[in-house]
């Protein structure tokens, strides 16, 4: 057996209870992921009367932990039948009492098939795009991080466990939470143990501008389900993103997102859904956009950089704008409006006097801004204000972005001198005098 141990667990699966108790008997496949092992187990199987086995391996040799009946798996953690000791018993060189003698075991053992490995015949590379579903009070690190426990709380092991450990940086994360998926993400590192799971950082998250809601989805049953039935031989997909009843019917229905964490999502089921191959093709766009405009991805901390995610980029700006605005009111400008360019805010205070303001957000701690060539320009020109506001606090909500706070720093006659820019979109260093504290 050549499968490859990762966190002392793996799966393989039998033909019957008599190959299992063969010593040294190999599996037809083998792989850390349950849900690998089963669409092996179902592509391969006909009959069911035989009963094959599911044996996990938890470093300390084989044993019988799921039997394939014809539509489910049954969990041998939460009932175990005498027989399925026996079974194990004789696997490790024992006796299997009354039910006769063990067979030879060049009569039982084959070639087993690595499911991960690179180059085993149903180990294509992994589908490289995945869908995360949330539950609907849990929006914590939305886009951020994946993370599966290993454990259930009975001690048996979750799907998702092994599906998470199967991400690779670059590949694309799709997120359902309050019944539509709502953006995507990349996988930014190879997963780490933490805390009994699997943790894996994410980057570049995009937020969709109109999300699939469940409607969405149920308006087009039946290329969803065209996509189920043309996956159910690809192991890989055994565990389908989302709950379908009776599909290939006139009953057919589908009732949201697969009661697990993490599912492998079948690249045809974009295409399957139009609002979601648009929503997906802007956000891979704004991918491109950012990799131009960002050609270095070691950006220091504190230096300005432009936000992948354009509706998270709109929400803070909107808001350091409100931000500015409330602290212009304060010193009596009462007739403030958005301009958006070549300056953003333009305010008249009560003696009549006008003045420009140029105002920049961020959820981090900057040092510097990003400004355009008219901005700069304006600003030589016009008498103009800069407000930044950074530091700014940003939660994902039903309606989206909602951002809060933030550290609100003033320079009055701004004029950015030729010495603090940095050339291709001007890279400002603001003074070190730290602005005026509000």
């Amino acid at each position: 057996m050549t499968g490859t141990l990762r966190n002392g667990e793996r799966f393989a699966w039998w033909r019957s209870f008599e190959h299992f108790c063969v010593p040294g008997s190999s599996p037809e496949a083998i792989s850390r992921d349950l849900d690998r092992v089963e669409g092996h187990l179902r592509a391969q199987t006909i009959s069911y009367r035989k009963r094959p086995i599911i044996g996990r391996d938890d470093g300390d040799g084989w044993h019988i932990a799921y039997i394939a009946q014809k539509d489910e798996l049954e969990d041998l953690r939460e009932r175990r039948p005498a027989q399925a000791d026996k079974y194990d018993v004789a696997r490790a060189g024992g006796t299997r009492g009354n039910l006769g003698p063990i067979p030879p075991v060049g009569e039982t053992s084959i070639v087993s098939v690595d499911l991960d490995e690179d180059d085993g015949p149903d180990a294509d590379a992994p589908p490289g795009l995945w869908m995360e579903t949330r539950r609907d009070t849990n929006s914590e690190g939305l886009g951020e991080f994946l993370f599966a426990a290993q454990h259930k709380d009975d001690d048996s092991t979750r799907p998702a466990f092994s599906r998470v450990w199967a991400v690779k940086p670059g590949d694309v994360v799709l997120h359902y939470w309050r019944q539509a998926i709502r953006g995507v993400s990349v996988v930014a590192n190879e997963p780490e143990e933490d805390a009994g799971g699997v943790y894996v950082e994410l980057h570049d998250r995009i937020m969709f501008p109109e999300p699939i809601t469940l409607d969405d989805l149920r308006a087009e049953i039946e290329s969803i389900v065209e996509v189920y039935l043309d996956s159910r031989d690809d192991a890989r997909f055994g565990q389908f993103p989302f709950q379908i009843n009776f599909p290939g019917t006139k009953q057919q229905a589908l009732h949201g997102a697969a009661v697990t964490y993490f599912t492998a999502f079948p690249p045809s089921l974009v295409d399957a859904v139009p609002l979601l191959s648009a929503q997906f093709a802007m956000a891979k766009l704004d991918l491109r956009e950012r990799d131009r405009e960002e050609p270095d991805v070691d950006t220091p901390l504190g230096r300005a950089r432009r936000q992948a995610d354009p509706l998270l980029r709109r929400a803070v700006e909107v808001h350091a704008e409100d931000v500015a605005i409330e602290v212009l009111e304060a010193d009596g400008y009462n007739d403030v409006v958005r301009v958006g360019k070549p300056y953003d805010l333009r305010a008249i205070s009560t003696d009549g006097d006008e003045l420009h303001v140029e105002v920049k957000g961020s959820a981090e701690r900057i040092d510097s801004v990003i400004l355009t060539p008219n901005e700069v320009s304006h600003a030589d020109d016009h008498p103009t204000t800069l407000i930044v506001v950074d530091e700014i606090e940003v939660q994902i909500g039903e309606a989206g972005y909602e951002c809060a706070g933030g550290r609100i720093r003033r320079w009055d006659s701004w004029r950015p001198e030729p010495d603090d820019l940095t050339p291709s979109q001007y890279v400002y260093e603001l003074p070190v005098d730290g602005g005026r504290p509000l």
